[in-house]
């Protein structure tokens, strides 16, 4: 991963506000002051940045856009399928809405965009406080959206990605509760003892830690809830149809 930040920059040189530092190693310069004009970039890590602003643009933007398209192609086949992974003719395609219902099956890309960003925006954000509101309101819509449409082909896998989408949102307010602790923990530490400022801090990550797992737990109980109630599948009224054996799912 090469990544290029002018903000990150060794205090012990002269710069200026267009240097530029590998933020893995910043003792590399990525800027060369002997060329004139505004790309002082040096030729080698130039190249490294062009083919990454072109990655970005091709894996996270252009592969869910390329795999939209397919799915809109055989759109009209996807609703009319008479099974959860169609015809032969979708054989290729089946592994992007055999866990949705004939009318949602393009939710799958949806889903592919709420998986990048929160993995993989929120880490260009510059500040945590961005981070927090930007995963909070995906993660919040997310859950309201999965709620009120109900996109998979199995009921029990609409109330399994729904509780799922409650344990983002609770890791992303744990984010949040974590970073104020510490900041809490570091204002404080200059009016009272460190011995009892560490045991606040620990006493504070315990319980988040806590409720993590008891979160997780939960989820886990839901899914063998819903494996002993259903077997795992409970079809809708409206995707009633011949079912395959080994379909299943369910996300978050």
């Amino acid at each position: 991963t090469v990544e290029f930040d002018a903000r990150e920059r060794r205090e012990d040189v002269e710069h200026s506000d267009s240097d530029s530092y590998l933020r893995a190693d910043l003792s590399i310069q990525c800027t060369d002051h002997s060329i004139t004009g505004p790309d002082k970039m040096v030729d080698r890590y130039f190249v490294i940045y062009v083919y990454a602003s072109i990655m970005i643009i091709i894996i996270p933007i252009g592969v869910p856009a390329v795999l939209f398209s397919l799915l809109w192609l055989k759109r009209k086949d996807i609703e009319e399928r008479p099974t959860r992974r169609g015809g032969p003719e979708l054989g290729y395609l089946s592994f992007l809405f055999r866990l949705y219902g004939r009318e949602h099956w393009y939710y799958s890309t949806i889903d592919l965009y709420r998986r990048i960003i929160l993995s993989s925006v929120v880490l260009a954000l510059p500040s945590l406080e961005t981070i927090f509101m930007l995963a909070f309101t995906v993660s919040v819509c997310c859950v309201l959206v999965y709620r009120e449409v109900g996109p998979y082909w199995d009921a029990s896998s609409d109330i399994l990605s729904y509780v799922c989408g409650w344990q983002v949102v609770i890791c992303a307010v744990a984010l949040l509760l974590s970073e104020f602790s510490r900041r809490s923990a570091n204002q404080g530490s200059a009016s009272t003892s460190g011995s009892i400022t560490d045991k606040a801090r620990e006493t504070s990550e315990l319980s988040l830690g806590v409720i993590l797992i008891l979160t997780n737990a939960a989820v886990v109980g839901m899914v063998f809830y819903l494996l002993r109630i259903g077997g795992g599948a409970v079809v809708k009224p409206e995707e009633e149809g011949e079912r395959e054996e080994g379909g299943g799912g369910g996300g978050g």
